[in-house]
């Protein structure tokens, strides 16, 4: 398996985080790999797994700064999101 240049094992995200753009630019890669040999191959498709990686880091790391910058935001107009009933994690929209 080709995992990002320095890993040895595959990175925490499951591969239903994968966006519809990372999997057509993955198998875009595999199809122009397929006409060169087995080392350009394997630098070509290292390149789009790193590519690919870092697109994955950023969007994980930009969810993270939103949903902060978010958070304080609705705190400073007094609103605490943590107080507000929720049906995300519960089954609390059967009893509504």
């Amino acid at each position: 398996m080709i995992f990002p240049p320095g890993a040895e094992e595959p990175p925490p995200y499951p591969p239903e985080s994968l966006t519809v753009d990372q999997i057509r630019y993955a198998l875009s890669q595999w199809f122009l790999a397929r006409r060169y040999g087995r080392h350009a191959r394997r630098l070509l498709l290292q390149d789009a797994a790193a590519l690919i990686a870092y697109h994955r880091r950023h969007n994980t790391e930009a969810k993270l700064s939103h949903t902060r910058t978010m958070r304080t935001t609705l705190l400073n107009l007094g609103i605490d999101v943590d107080r507000i009933r929720s049906c995300l994690e519960s089954n609390f929209a059967l009893y509504c």
